[in-house]
């Protein structure tokens, strides 16, 4: 990349987010460039054929947050993929593993993209455009990687799995909320991404999971926007039509006290003192049952450490970022990856009044919400 096009990533603001908290390496990077000086900045050379590819199993798992067998599906897949560049304009191609296992060591570990090029040995623009291939290829298949149980087999076999939790049946999923931590987008008011802590963040929403901890819905985005415009269909904003469509009459979700009872969301009974026997208990099975999601949460923060504090200059790329995160979570699911052994990663709740965007539904949803409650309760 020329002198021209660093410039243009520069004030752009996509180049300095590849620093950490002291922003000096950007200014100086920018320095040396308009002042026509030229310095190889010193990287490690075939650190993927010399180091990578002697690591034990363990050691690969340690250092990528994915097993060599998932890593190696991806990898083909990309491969495969309009993504990765098959030719290039007289420079030598980065390999398709090079740019997977580039990804996955930022996304897996707390660094910064100035550490990850040097380890690679590639320069920080060449990362920046090696990790937007691939979260563009993450994004292209990700309604073929999240996504509802549609046919009747799915269904049953998903219920199934949850009544096995704490006998709550015809249960597809469980819907929570979860704050993922952002620097202040560049030209944004600060106070329109700020939470109940005071600090920014972008709000991981409408998201459902199974028994096997597996997403299959997402929604994440700025406030006012909460979708991609290439998942709409994912969107909560189309809930009403989009989980009656998936759960009929028969099937619903699981929501805590943040989201409307309605036919589709089973919510807990609200505690004012007077709970009966058989309320208690199905607000301690629906418990149980719920808290599936908010352990989704807490692996998927813990297998990728960059969710835990998100520096990018643009809202935009965080919400991307996150997305395919959640893409790698379930083709690690699929594999029965797990992540290796770690500290656990403190997922908060989001409180009760905060409703993530979800409007009440009509009074006669809510009645039917109601009446099914009851009649789970009496089960």
């Amino acid at each position: 990349m020329d002198s021209i096009q660093t410039i243009t990533l520069i004030e752009s603001g996509i180049l300095s987010s590849s620093s950490s908290s002291d922003s000096s390496d950007d200014e100086e990077l920018y320095s040396v460039i308009c002042n026509g000086i030229h310095h190889v900045k010193p990287k490690v050379k075939d650190f993927v054929v010399n180091v990578v590819h002697s690591f034990t199993d363990d050691e690969f798992l340690r250092n990528f947050r994915l097993s060599r067998t998932t890593v190696d599906r991806i990898v083909r897949n990309f491969m495969s993929s309009d993504y990765y560049p098959k030719y290039t304009a007289g420079k030598p191609t980065i390999s398709a593993e090079a740019h997977i296992l580039m990804f996955l060591w930022f996304a897996g570990n707390k660094t910064v993209i100035r550490i990850v090029a040097q380890v690679f040995n590639c320069s920080e623009s060449s990362f920046f455009v090696v990790f937007n291939r691939v979260v563009e290829f993450l994004l292209n298949i990700l309604p073929s990687i999240i996504k509802m149980p549609t046919s009747n087999d799915d269904k049953i076999q998903c219920a199934y799995e949850f009544q096995q939790i704490a006998g709550i049946p015809d249960v597809l999923g469980a819907i929570d909320g979860s704050y993922i931590s952002i620097r202040k987008p560049k030209h944004k008011i600060r106070s329109t991404y700020v939470n109940r802590h005071h600090d920014c963040s972008l709000t991981l929403q409408g998201i459902f999971c199974n028994a096997k901890k597996k997403f299959v819905d997402v929604c994440t985005g700025t406030p006012g926007k909460m979708h991609d415009a290439r998942i709409l269909q994912h969107s909560f904003i189309y809930k009403d039509t989009y989980l009656q469509q998936v759960c009929g009459s028969k099937y619903h979700i699981l929501g805590d006290a943040a989201y409307p009872l309605e036919e589709n969301i089973i919510t807990p009974f609200k505690d004012y003192g007077n709970l009966t026997n058989n309320e208690k208990l199905f607000n301690k099975n629906h418990a149980k049952t719920r808290v599936v999601i908010e352990n989704t949460f807490g692996l998927l923060k813990g297998r990728f450490r960059q969710l835990l504090k998100l520096d990018f200059l643009l809202a935009e790329k965080d919400s991307n970022f996150i997305l395919a995160c959640c893409v790698l979570h379930n083709l690690c699911t699929d594999d029965d990856d797990l992540v290796p052994e770690q500290p656990p990663i403190e997922v908060e709740e989001l409180p009760e009044n905060v409703t993530l965007n979800i409007h009440p539904g009509t009074l006669q949803s809510r009645e039917k919400g109601f009446q099914k409650r009851k009649m789970l309760c009496s089960l």
